[in-house]
């Protein structure tokens, strides 16, 4: 009886060596394990949606677009090192680019910001081609509101 038993531990063993071995080579054609690198492009404080994040990388180039909350994922990437970089049309993302390193684990990108872009308007106030001093232009937009008033010769910046 002892004899059987160990015959078939030893069986078993062999089957679990045998199983084992296979999901690991199974594992390595199918080009190792796969993670998640994800993260938010933020604006002000809060996510902003809409935003293309490209991931580029060991034979990797893929776009997600983020969500409500800004948040954006890539999943099923391999290990190696990657470029992460947002981009919106008439946003500037601070920084432009990450470069991040998938090794075991999932990766949680560290924040985008949106740094606003600013610009400045001017122009000439003009009445038969004499320029008009002393008259208020008011500007609104983008949560700001501002007045210029025209110089002697009309212009204002």
């Amino acid at each position: 009886m002892k004899k059987f038993s160990l015959h078939i531990m030893v069986l078993f063993a062999g089957i679990v060596v045998l199983f084992s071995a296979c999901s690991k080579k199974s594992n390595v054609l199918n080009g190792g394990n796969n993670y998640t690198v994800s993260g938010h492009v933020l604006e002000t404080g809060a996510g902003l949606s809409d935003v293309s994040v490209r991931l580029t990388g060991n034979e990797k180039n893929i776009i997600a677009i983020t969500d409500s909350t800004g948040l954006y994922a890539f999943s099923n990437i391999p290990e190696g090192a990657y470029t992460i970089t947002p981009y919106k049309n008439n946003y500037s993302m601070n920084p432009a680019n990450r470069t991040v390193t998938v090794a075991d684990s999932n990766v949680v990108v560290p924040v985008f910001v949106d740094v606003k872009t600013f610009y400045s308007v001017s122009g000439r106030v003009i009445e038969s081609s004499s320029g008009l001093p002393g008259v208020s232009i008011h500007f609104t937009g983008a949560g700001k509101d501002t007045t210029a008033v025209t110089s002697s010769t009309g212009s204002f910046i």
